[in-house]
């Protein structure tokens, strides 16, 4: 039986919510409150599975509830339940960590999907998710046309990219967006700072561009994005917890290895410098999540271990 919470300030939404809850198969409504404070109250000898949270409430509303559950609870999945549907919103609430987000007035039955999919996958955003990705994208295409950019034109590429480097942006969106305007047109895609965390990947020209490749890219990566549970963090690996990775899990490591040749490879990226001992702790952690998580891994292993004592 799956356990329930509500959280919403509208008492007769709230009740109506709990029966059709209930009337679910495998559901069941555990716990209701009317706010935040409310909740964590109930939450102290309720145990939850899921919690269907609004957004605007008094006392904790739930942008301040769901940053309490996520450190409190960790193991509790949030399905935002709200008439609130701006791409801001939405946007926020992704970068909290909540694992779902539902508009209010969706239709019953999805509803009932909706915590499913969540429960079994861990990750369900409606549409509403596709719809942020598909206004980056248009902005994007926006962006591209108002800073004069394409294949050839190296001069539209310096300019913007001595923009990001050099202005004091007062809206953080853009600046992101003036970042991944710059990475469509940089050479093959490549992300790169040099020490002083100044933006140095040259220009693609005639091989890195925003075209009709790119937008079915995008489009595959909002439809995978939609089906699977997938949940990105940043870390640098000595925070990383290496412990709580499974055998589908993808980790990424990117520091300036010293194993490697390439030029920028220098050890100074911009945090601290880059020590045999820091490349030695990543190795080790590599070694042990492969032993770990790998069946056919000796051959991988063998060779971290050898870089590992050189």
């Amino acid at each position: 039986m799956l356990r329930i919470a509500i959280t919403d300030d509208h008492t007769l939404f709230r009740k109506s919510l709990g029966l059709l809850i209930n009337s679910f198969d495998s559901m069941h409504v555990v716990a209701e409150a009317s706010n935040g404070l409310d909740l964590l109250e109930k939450l102290e000898h309720t145990p939850v599975d899921i919690l269907l949270l609004d957004l605007q409430m008094p006392e904790m509303n739930g942008f301040e509830t769901s940053q309490k559950i996520k450190k409190l609870y960790p193991n509790i999945k949030i399905l935002v339940l709200t008439l609130m549907n701006e791409t801001d919103t939405i946007k926020r609430v992704v970068k909290m960590g909540v694992q779902g987000y539902f508009t209010k007035n969706t239709p019953p039955k999805e509803l009932e999907d909706a915590i499913w999919k969540l429960k079994d996958n861990g990750f369900y955003f409606e549409k509403s998710l596709t719809n942020v990705i598909n206004e980056i994208r248009d902005n994007s295409e926006k962006n591209i046309e108002k800073n004069n950019l394409n294949k050839e034109n190296t001069e539209a590429f310096l300019k913007l990219r001595k923009k990001y480097n050099h202005f004091l942006y007062s809206n953080e969106e853009e600046k992101i967006l003036d970042f991944y305007t710059l990475i469509l047109y940089s050479f093959n895609y490549q992300i790169r700072f040099n020490q002083n965390m100044k933006y140095n990947t040259p220009f693609g020209k005639n091989r890195s561009s925003y075209n009709q490749n790119t937008k079915k890219n995008i489009k595959k990566f909002v439809d995978k994005m939609n089906s699977i549970n997938l949940k990105i963090s940043k870390n640098k690996f000595i925070d990383f917890d290496f412990s709580k990775l499974e055998k589908d899990d993808f980790v990424y490591c990117d520091p300036p290895y010293l194993i490697t040749t390439g030029s920028y490879n220098d050890g100074n990226r911009g945090v601290k410098d880059w020590t045999i001992e820091d490349e030695k702790e990543l190795l080790n952690n590599m070694i042990n999540t492969i032993n770990d998580l790998c069946e056919e891994k000796q051959e991988l292993i063998d060779y971290l271990k050898e870089q590992e004592k050189q």
